[in-house]
């Protein structure tokens, strides 16, 4: 899929689905970060706050043998 598309996709508010390899506390803050309302998002300080909880319980979040690079755009190639 190429970026612009991936742009409308966003604009028209398509969220992508957890990835297998991201835990889901994490995938929840993800979510939260992506509201459209400002006022609904976490704070830095609260991000902050509960990444430092995960990391506090050495849960891993992220398991890249799990990964699959296939599944994800380049930044780059956005182009908008």
């Amino acid at each position: 899929m190429d970026g612009k598309k991936i742009a409308k996709l966003l604009q028209q508010d398509y969220r992508m689905p957890k990835p297998q390899h991201v835990d889901d506390e994490l995938y929840q803050i993800v979510m939260r970060c992506w509201q459209n309302d400002p006022d609904v998002r976490p704070t830095f300080t609260e991000l902050r706050n509960q990444l430092k909880d995960i990391e506090t319980k050495h849960k891993r979040m992220i398991n890249m043998k799990m990964y699959d690079k296939q599944l994800y755009a380049n930044v780059e190639d956005l182009n908008v």
